[in-house]
C-alpha cells in the first residue's frame, strides 16, 4: 500500500495524502477514481521506472478515512470492483429464476436516492423490493454491513450470497451460502444449488435432555421445553422465490453467552419469527446495525515514489475463522410443558417432516446359540415352546416360541 500513484490517462503523479491530491485544478478526481479503477488507469510510481514493459497497475481504497493505493495481485483476493463469470452467471440465474416465478427482476438496480447498485432487484409480493448481492470475492463485514444499511434506507431488503464458511459477512448481514462451482455450473438452470448455511427452523427440546444451558437458569436444566434453530437445507432457486413471497425473512439474533457467543443473521419462516418474538426473547433492531467509522487522522506527506509491495512479503496471516459451522445454537423461547408443532412448510416442493426423532421399534428375538452369547443373557435364553431351539423367553421383548414359529402358523 502506498499514498503515491501515477494516473496514466492524465500523465499525472497523485498524493493521496491531500485532499486535492496534489491537483486542485481536478476536484472531481478521487470520486472518478474510488470504487472504478480497473487496470490500466493507476501505475506503481517505483515500478513505472523500474521496469516500464511490465507495468504493475494499482487500485485506491479508503482505510478508516485514510486514502491508499494497492496493487492488483493474482494470489490476493480479486478487487470488489470487478466482475467475475460466476458473479455474472449468479445473476442470470436469479433473474430467470424471479421471472419464473412470475417476478420482475432487474440487474444492475440503481436506487433513487443513493448511488448504490444491487447485483439484482427483484419485486416481489405487495411491492416488497429484495436486494441480492453475490458476494463471491473477498470483502469486510464493515463493507457488508454499510452497504446493507443503505440498501435498507432505500427501501429494500438485502440478502449476501457467499461460497465460503469463512466469508467475514456471515452473521454479520442476512445472508445464504452455496456450494462453490464453476460458472457454467451455476448458470445451467438444470443444475441444483444447495444452500447449505443461512437458514433456520424453530424446533423444541426438552431441557434436561438437551446438551445446552438452560436459557431461563443459565445453568443446570429444567423440566421445560426450549426453541432450538436448527440449519434447514433448502435450494437456491427455492429460496428467491420465497422471499420475493415474503415466505422467509431475516431475524437477527443477539449473543446469549455459552449457547451463542456471537449474533447470528438467519432466515426464518415468519410462523417461527413470529413465535419467538411472541415469546419474549430478544432481537437486534436494524437500526442498531448500522457501522460506525473509525477516522484516522491523516498527515500530508511529500509524494514517494518506492513500491512498498514487497517489505511484508514475508508477512504470512493466519488463518480465517470458521464462521458458519452449521451447528445447532439454543434460544430463549421457554414454553413451559406445552409443545408448539413443527412450522408450517413453505417449501415450493413440500415434503412431510416431524419435529422430533421416532422411536426405533424394538427388534424381534433371534434364534442365537447360547454358547455366542455373553454372561448377562445367560438367564434370558431358553428353549423355544414348540421347536425347543435356544431363544430369548424370559426379559423385555421376551415370548415363548422363537421368531421362527411365530411366524409359522401351526397346522
Amino acid at each position: 500500500m502506498a499514498h503515491s500513484v501515477f494516473h496514466t490517462g492524465y500523465q499525472i503523479s497523485l498524493n493521496l495524502s491531500l485532499d486535492d491530491l496534489g491537483h486542485p485544478d481536478r476536484p472531481n478526481l478521487w470520486s472518478e477514481l474510488h470504487g472504478k479503477c480497473k487496470p490500466g488507469i493507476l501505475l506503481c510510481l517505483e515500478c513505472r521506472d523500474a521496469d516500464p514493459g511490465c507495468p504493475q497497475w494499482m487500485y485506491v481504497q479508503l482505510r478508516r478515512g485514510a486514502r491508499l493505493a494497492c496493487h492488483y495481485r493474482n494470489s490476493s483476493a480479486r478487487h470488489p470492483g470487478l466482475e467475475g463469470n460466476r458473479h455474472k452467471a449468479m445473476k442470470e440465474r436469479i433473474v430467470l429464476v424471479a421471472d419464473s416465478g412470475g417476478y420482475l427482476a432487474r440487474a444492475e438496480a440503481e436506487a433513487k436516492e443513493q448511488k448504490r447498485y444491487s447485483d439484482v432487484l427483484v419485486t416481489g409480493a405487495n411491492g416488497i423490493q429484495i436486494a441480492h448481492e453475490i458476494q463471491f470475492s473477498h470483502s469486510t463485514a464493515r463493507s457488508a454491513r454499510q452497504r446493507t444499511a443503505d440498501a435498507r434506507r432505500a427501501g429494500r431488503l438485502p440478502t449476501w450470497t457467499v461460497d465460503t464458511s469463512t466469508a467475514p459477512l456471515i452473521d454479520r448481514v442476512p445472508w445464504t451460502r452455496i456450494d462453490r462451482q464453476p460458472w457454467e455450473n451455476l448458470r445451467r438452470p438444470s443444475n441444483p444449488l444447495m444452500i447449505r448455511g443461512g437458514i433456520r427452523q424453530l424446533y423444541q427440546d426438552r431441557c434436561y435432555q438437551s446438551p445446552r444451558l438452560c436459557p431461563q437458569r443459565w445453568g443446570g436444566a429444567c423440566d421445560g421445553w426450549h426453541g432450538t434453530w436448527q440449519a434447514k437445507g433448502r435450494q437456491f432457486d427455492e429460496f428467491v422465490l420465497l422471499t420475493a413471497a415474503q415466505q422467509l425473512v431475516p431475524l437477527h439474533l443477539p449473543a446469549l453467552g455459552e449457547n451463542r457467543r456471537r449474533n447470528a443473521y438467519i432466515w426464518v419462516t415468519p410462523e417461527d419469527r413470529q413465535r419467538y418474538i411472541d415469546s419474549g426473547a430478544p432481537v437486534v433492531p436494524d437500526e442498531d446495525d448500522v457501522p460506525t467509522e473509525q477516522q484516522t487522522e491523516v498527515t500530508p506527506k511529500p509524494i514517494d515514489p518506492k513500491c512498498r509491495w514487497m517489505e511484508r512479503k514475508d508477512f504470512i496471516p493466519p488463518p480465517a475463522d470458521q464462521r458458519d459451522t452449521g451447528d445447532d445454537f439454543g434460544s430463549p423461547v421457554s414454553l413451559g410443558t406445552q409443545r408448539f408443532p413443527a412450522g408450517p412448510q413453505t417449501s415450493l416442493t413440500a415434503t412431510p417432516t416431524t419435529t422430533r426423532r421416532q422411536p426405533r421399534p424394538a427388534p424381534a428375538p433371534t434364534r442365537i446359540p447360547v454358547q455366542l452369547q455373553g454372561p448377562s443373557y445367560g438367564t434370558q435364553i431358553g428353549p423355544c415352546a414348540r421347536c425347543r431351539q435356544p431363544t430369548t423367553r424370559y426379559g423385555a421383548g421376551a415370548s415363548p416360541l422363537c421368531a421362527t414359529c411365530r411366524a409359522t402358523p401351526r397346522n
